[in-house]
């Protein structure tokens, strides 16, 4: 089983974070729906293809999302991105009690739709490499077999 690391860095590009981006599997980029967020990750994206960053292994995550309040709609933002791999709704109260309990929110909360969205996207996550993984072994496995066909 694959060890999983999580890094989470500044919103500067620096050479420690190109340093991280070569040595990464996937990078999740989180926004919240408001615009500098969004004028700063449109920005990262762009330089991310310059950098010719293999875009199979970037995701967005859209954090805070609040359907019920007027604002920047998750649908525009993919649009004008990509695709997110992920909603989080806003939930200010289990957010904050999480950050001040130091109790992440999907073991205090795992049933509020936050926890959910969270839970969710870390199978999905579990899921990509767990296929990545298997599809890489087919080779190896079929090639087994006709060397054993061989002999046979």
């Amino acid at each position: 089983m694959a060890k999983l690391q999580i890094i989470d860095t500044s919103h500067a590009v620096d050479s420690v974070l190109l340093a991280l981006l070569d040595l990464s599997d996937m990078l999740l980029v989180v926004l919240r729906p408001v615009i500098p967020e969004i004028r700063g990750t449109r920005m990262f994206i762009d330089l991310l293809q310059k950098m010719h960053y293999d875009m199979h292994n970037v995701g967005l995550v859209i954090n805070s999302v609040d359907n019920k309040r007027m604002g920047i709609q998750p649908e525009a933002i993919e649009r004008n991105m990509m695709p997110a791999l992920a909603r989080l709704p806003l939930d200010e109260r289990i957010a904050l009690t999480a950050a001040n309990y130091g109790v992440p929110f999907v073991i205090k909360e795992p049933r509020s739709p936050l926890g959910q969205a969270v839970i969710k996207l870390a199978q999905d996550i579990d899921k990509r490499f767990t296929e990545e993984a298997t599809e890489a072994a087919q080779p190896v496995e079929a090639q087994r077999r006709a060397g054993l066909g061989r002999l046979l």
